[in-house]
């Protein structure tokens, strides 16, 4: 759905951009407009102020828009960017990756000089990537974290796969929530950390989400059998030589499949204590689990350890699809990891599939599954008809407990 956008930030030095923007804002819509002309001016109305958008120059005195990048991953800014610049195509796509790894949401690039029209589209797409203000965006407390799961409140949300041929759900991937006392939603950005710097707390969390996951898809199975469960698998399970025997006991008692579960690793884990790795990873095969590598393209991975270890799947990160249409870059390494794969026997997953045109460009590429917002976030399994696009209803399974 659609949010409201009421505060926009422009950030530029030149006097004429500031107020070109704000001409052609001022012709879409009722916006209150704030100008900076510069990173500190902006921090300061950053403190004051909710700002649903933001219009950001890269080149400006005093503070530039690198340091307001930097300024807003501290505050956790989770409403959309537009980066407006006349710098190289090199230096928008580096700064645009730093941005992603901000976790930040960058919509694109604004070409000076910006056009009513140009402004228009980005509003039009502000309006559907604008994420609720948290409450909260402080990470929590070990006790916090501790206090939700011995509550039942860890739970797990589904975001559809999307098989291209045929075109229907393929399956879903289970994502960590944890609900707030007082009812919101609670992302793994303010948790994953904590658990991951200790084994017993990624214990917790890994076996947590699993057992939940379990549970809701053995009603999802039963309603459309052949679907899949894709779950993430942290390294340091990895390295426990009893996971994937209790793994394969939680699939016994939930008569679920492993065949019908495939365990998400990111390349990251590749790098530590392999051995370990490689026997959970040669366990969970000889169990008939499947193995995913995610995230593929951002980590350690070389293609030796791809080609040597037992992977059934590869997933190429949203950093490249997200703008595998319009960045060179990006379009070939999309275009290289697809035929490696393909010519290593692997299903290919694009995550970060936000339009039409970007799905289209990878079905003519042979990329298997697609999964993004173009058919629906993350949601609570008896969420899921309704949440889907409209264009995927009509393949989607009632997936509520009616």
């Amino acid at each position: 759905m659609a949010e409201t956008i009421h505060n926009i930030l422009v950030v530029d030095d030149q006097d004429i951009i500031r107020f070109t923007l704000r001409t052609c804002l001022s012709q879409l819509g009722d916006y209150q407009v704030f100008e900076a002309a510069n990173g500190a001016e902006a921090r300061k109305i950053l403190n004051q102020e909710r700002i649903d958008l933001i219009f950001c120059d890269l080149n400006m005195p005093v503070e530039d828009g690198l340091a307001v990048l930097q300024y807003l991953a501290g505050l956790k800014f989770r409403h959309p960017i537009v980066l407006i610049s006349a710098e190289e195509e090199e230096i928008l796509r580096t700064s645009s990756l730093l941005a992603n790894q901000y976790n930040l949401t960058i919509l694109g690039v604004a070409r000076k000089p910006i056009s009513v029209d140009i402004a228009a589209s980005f509003l039009d797409d502000a309006r559907h990537r604008i994420q609720p203000e948290a409450p909260l965006r402080v990470p929590l407390t070990e006790a916090e974290f501790r206090q939700a799961i011995d509550q039942g409140r860890l739970i797990t949300y589904f975001q559809p796969q999307i098989s291209m041929h045929p075109y229907a759900v393929k399956g879903f991937e289970a994502l960590a929530r944890i609900v707030a006392p007082d009812g919101g939603l609670i992302y793994p950005d303010r948790f994953i950390t904590l658990a991951e710097s200790s084994d017993e707390l990624i214990e917790l969390l890994t076996k947590t989400t699993i057992q939940d996951a379990l549970k809701k898809f053995t009603t999802l199975q039963a309603k459309a059998p052949g679907l899949t469960l894709s779950v993430n698998v942290s390294g340091r399970m990895m390295k426990d030589n009893e996971f994937p025997a209790w793994f394969q006991h939680q699939c016994r008692n939930a008569q679920v499949d492993p065949e019908s579960i495939i365990c998400e690793l990111t390349e990251t884990i590749l790098s530590d204590e392999p051995y370990s790795i490689t026997t959970s990873m040669l366990r969970l095969r000889m169990m008939r689990f499947y193995l995913s590598i995610d995230d593929f393209g951002t980590g350690y991975a070389s293609i030796e350890q791809l080609h040597a270890l037992p992977f059934n799947e590869l997933k190429i990160d949203k950093t490249f699809i997200r703008d595998c249409l319009t960045n060179l870059k990006s379009k070939a390494v999309v275009e290289q990891t697809l035929n490696m794969a393909k010519a290593m026997n692997l299903t290919v997953v694009a995550e970060g599939v936000e339009n039409k045109a970007v799905e289209r460009y990878l079905d003519d590429l042979g990329c298997d599954i697609c999964q993004g917002f173009l058919y629906s976030e993350a949601v609570a399994r008896e969420s899921l008809a309704k949440a889907i696009h409209i264009s995927m209803r009509r393949c989607l399974p009632d997936c509520s407990e009616n």
